[in-house]
This record gives C-alpha cells, sequence and structure tokens, in this order.
C-alpha cells in the first residue's frame, strides 16, 4: 500500500512540473523565436529577475536569417567567452611576429 501511494506521489509530481524539453519557442512582435537551454530553464522556473534577448541573425553561408532568445546572462557570457578568445589569438600573433622579427 505504501509503495502504490509513493509511486502515485511521484507520478503526480512528474506531471505536475513543466519539462523544459516542452517549451520550443516564445512570441515577440508577432514572431516566433527559437529558445536556446538556458532561456527554456529560466521560462521553466518561472524566473523573472532574468531577461529574454530575442535576435534574428544571418546565418554565414546561407541566406537564411536565424531567430533566437536567450537570456541576457548568457547573451553576455558568449560576448565575454567571444572576447577572451580574440584577446588570447591577438597575443599569439603578436608573440608570433615579435619573435619573427629577432
Amino acid at each position: 500500500m505504501k509503495v502504490t501511494f509513493f509511486i502515485m506521489a511521484l507520478f503526480l509530481v512528474a506531471c505536475a512540473a513543466p519539462k523544459k524539453s516542452q517549451i520550443i519557442g516564445v512570441e515577440s512582435g508577432g514572431e516566433y523565436f527559437a529558445v536556446d537551454h538556458d532561456a527554456k530553464e529560466a521560462l521553466a522556473n518561472n524566473d523573472t529577475k532574468e531577461r529574454l534577448v530575442c535576435k534574428r541573425h544571418q546565418v554565414t553561408g546561407t541566406h537564411f536569417k536565424s531567430k533566437r532568445c536567450t537570456t541576457a546572462s548568457a547573451q553576455k557570457r558568449e560576448r565575454d567567452r567571444s572576447e577572451m578568445g580574440i584577446e588570447k589569438n591577438r597575443g599569439l600573433i603578436n608573440k608570433i611576429l615579435t619573435e619573427s622579427k629577432k
């Protein structure tokens, strides 16, 4: 009897919780945007502090534009990671250039 009650309780909790995989997009300005993992988490957890940022961007090598929503903090992390990569490459290029002049 206790096992049956426990299984039923787990089933009800699993059905009531929103699943992150069920969220596939959001509407903004009459357009539908795909959401990334961070945005799915923020939506599933009803995180009101996290702001969603939806943008259209050109996909390299095609004429198609991609629409994607992400959180502001995830966008900042991505931008910081890109800037660190650029700085790292810039440092390597400067090092190679200064060594070749010697």
